[in-house]
């Protein structure tokens, strides 16, 4: 069944793998999601192997559409993984153990497992979109505070492949390559990280055996990350993070592109509910080159305890959303917020 309400109005995130979610019906989980008012699901897919089809079925019975909302620069289990995985690591400039093991957009072997797993995801299971909602590298600020990637040998062989040039050193500051001291190769890099993070999502959604190809009816959502971080923030995560939304835009064509909330934004205890009018200078650029794609907003409700938000600063939030011209918003995660 076709449901065009995917790509517009309110919708929310949900991880059955909560213990919100656990020992219950699926009918159950589809009631209280309709209840709370939600025609549209962000299906939170940590393992592409271990789906709830029931619970799909259940929010289609209700006429929720649901989407698969998966996540591209790694992983939280290894479980479903080849054997292999362990050479598939991203490279830290500081290694980091918190629970989150980074994969690398530059390991071939990891995209093309990756685009197999997510095809036979939605071949599987009969999911209204698809969607990499962190297809980013690591991280605002990262280089200063050490948990900046990819640093790793499969980063650097590629940019020596492609440019035939070292990659620039983030460590040591007398070092030639050292990347403040070479601006000309670390444009390259930046540029290079940017088409990396964009063929990586173009790849799993339109290349051979992708989800185009395996699901030609099937929604593409493509999300890129925003933050108040001042004048220039468009540029920091270009050069930090590998984003630049309009080139992704442009290289996956999707049907509905989302601006994601950044972790300095959404752990703020007292962001006010309006905080996403800084996020035009974001969103104009995406709306000047592509005024037919629908735009919406996402953002956390409750991943920290100090900022957990109730629903009267949701509606607000929804208020905001809709006075700014989003076709849609969705939040993270419907069990953590202050209902």
């Amino acid at each position: 069944m076709f449901r065009p309400w995917a790509l517009s109005g309110p919708s929310i995130q949900v991880d059955p793998l909560f213990s919100h979610y656990l020992n219950r019906s699926a009918v159950s989980i589809a009631e209280e999601i309709e209840r709370a008012g939600y025609r549209t699901v962000h299906y939170f897919v940590v393992n592409e192997s271990k789906v709830n089809g029931e619970l799909v079925e259940a929010f289609h019975k209700r006429g929720i559409a649901v989407w698969a909302l998966v996540i591209g620069n790694g992983t939280f289990t290894t479980a479903h993984l080849p054997k292999e995985w362990p050479q598939w690591r991203m490279g830290l400039v500081r290694e980091l153990h918190d629970g989150f093991e980074r994969l690398s957009l530059f390991s071939q072997p990891y995209l093309n497992w990756k685009k197999r797993a997510v095809a036979e995801l939605v071949s599987s299971y009969p999911f209204d979109g698809i969607e990499i909602a962190e297809p980013y590298f690591p991280e605002w600020d990262g280089i200063r505070r050490g948990v900046y990637g990819d640093v790793g040998l499969l980063a650097q062989q590629a940019f020596r492949e492609q440019y035939g040039l070292e990659m620039p050193d983030f460590v040591n500051k007398s070092a030639a390559n050292y990347y403040l001291n070479n601006p000309k190769v670390y444009e390259k890099w930046i540029s290079f990280r940017v088409d990396a993070v964009n063929r990586c999502i173009d790849e799993i959604m339109n290349g051979v055996g992708g989800c185009r190809e395996v699901r030609p009816d099937i929604y593409v959502a493509t999300w890129s990350l925003a933050i108040n971080g001042g004048h220039d923030a468009e540029a920091k995560l270009r050069e930090w993070q590998g984003l630049d939304a309009p080139a992704m835009i442009a290289r996956v064509r999707p049907n509905i592109h989302f601006l994601q909330t950044h972790w300095p934004d959404w752990m703020q205890k007292n962001l006010s509910p309006d905080y996403i009018k800084g996020y035009e200078r974001f969103a104009s650029p995406i709306r000047r080159a592509y005024p037919k794609l629908p735009l919406g907003v996402q953002t956390d409700i409750g991943s920290l305890p100090s900022m957990v938000r109730d629903r009267r600063w949701l509606d607000q939030f929804q208020m905001s959303a809709f006075e700014l011209n989003y076709d849609a918003w969705t939040a993270y995660e419907y069990h953590l917020g202050g209902n």
